[in-house]
C-alpha cells in the first residue's frame, strides 16, 4: 500500500465517493506491462487474452485467487507523444503518459477477464463492485502548458479544497487544471512510495462503479509541442490523503475526519 505524506491544515472535497452496501472494491495494479504495441496501435499475441486488442497491456492487474482481471490503455483519438518509451509502468505499479505540450487525447482504461479475453462485468464478481483512479503530477505554468485532466465515467471524484487544481464539472464529466502556480512538481522516482505535500495537492481522484470502461482526456493547454509534459495514473493503492485515511467505498453520505471536511453529493451517470 501506497501513502500520501503527512501535511497540516489539511481539507478536501469528497463527492460521490460512495457505494452500495455488498459492493466488491478493488485496486488496479498496473504493475505488469506486458505491452507489444502504444497506445494506439494492436498488440499481436496469439492465444493471449490480448491478442488483437489495441493499447498497452497490462497483465493481473486485480486477481482474487480464482479470477484475474487484465486492461489496456488506449488512445481513442489521435496520439502524439514526445518520448514513447516513457509510456508504461511508473515507479511501482502506477501508469505514466508521456505526451507533446499543446495537445489533447482521448483514452480508455478497459477491465478484461483474463480467461475470456471478455469485458468484466458484475456477474464476473458475482455483484456489483468498484475501484479508483488517482491523476497525479498535474502541473504546469500558461507559458509551459498546464496539465488537464477531464473524466466521464466515473460516479465519484476527491480532490484537496486548497489544491494546484482548478476543478470544473460540465454535465457529467469533471475537468481537473493545473492552476499555474508552479511549473514542474518533480515526477515521482522508481522507488516513490509516497507522494510529497505538493504532489498530493495536484492530484485528484475518481471512483468508478460497476463500469469495466473508464475514458478520459489528457490535455496539455498551450507551451511549445516539441517538447513533452507527463500524467501519472495510480489504480488506488493510495490509502490516506493528506494524512487522513480515504474512506471505504461504504463510508457514510457526510463525514467529518480530523482536519478533513468530506463532502458528498450523490449523482448519477448517463
Amino acid at each position: 500500500m501506497k501513502r500520501l505524506s503527512i501535511y497540516s491544515a489539511a481539507c478536501f472535497t469528497l463527492l460521490n465517493l460512495t457505494a452500495a452496501q455488498g459492493q466488491t472494491s478493488f485496486e488496479i495494479s498496473f504493475a505488469n506491462f506486458v505491452s507489444s504495441s502504444d497506445f494506439d496501435g494492436t498488440n499481436s499475441s496469439v492465444g493471449s487474452w490480448y491478442d488483437g486488442k489495441e493499447g498497452l497491456v497490462f497483465t493481473s492487474v486485480f486477481s482474487d485467487g480464482t479470477k484475474s482481471v487484465g486492461a489496456t490503455l488506449a488512445a481513442t483519438s489521435a496520439y502524439s507523444p514526445r518520448n514513447e518509451g516513457l509510456n508504461g509502468t511508473a515507479g511501482t505499479n502506477d501508469v505514466q503518459i508521456n505526451q507533446r505540450r499543446d495537445n489533447s487525447v482521448s483514452f480508455t482504461l478497459s477491465l478484461f477477464d483474463e480467461a475470456t479475453g471478455n469485458l468484466i462485468d458484475s456477474s464476473f464478481l458475482g455483484g456489483e463492485y468498484g475501484y479508483s483512479l488517482s491523476f497525479y503530477d498535474i502541473d504546469g505554468i500558461a507559458s509551459e502548458g498546464l496539465d488537464q485532466i477531464t473524466s466521464y465515467d466515473h460516479s465519484s471524484y476527491l480532490y484537496l479544497k486548497d489544491s494546484l487544481l482548478d476543478v470544473t464539472t460540465s454535465g457529467n464529466s469533471v475537468t481537473a487544471t493545473a492552476n499555474g502556480t508552479i511549473n514542474d512538481i518533480p515526477n515521482p522516482s522508481s522507488s516513490t512510495v509516497t507522494l510529497t505535500a505538493a504532489q498530493e495537492s495536484a492530484m485528484i481522484v475518481f471512483g468508478f462503479e460497476n463500469i469495466a470502461q473508464a475514458d478520459f482526456t489528457y490535455t496539455i493547454v498551450g507551451g511549445n509541442s516539441n517538447t513533452q509534459r507527463n500524467a501519472f495514473i495510480d489504480g488506488g493503492d493510495f490509502t490516506t490523503f493528506a494524512g487522513e485515511t480515504i474512506p471505504e467505498p461504504t463510508s457514510a453520505l457526510l463525514i467529518g475526519l480530523g482536519s478533513i471536511a468530506l463532502l458528498v453529493h450523490r449523482g448519477t451517470r448517463a
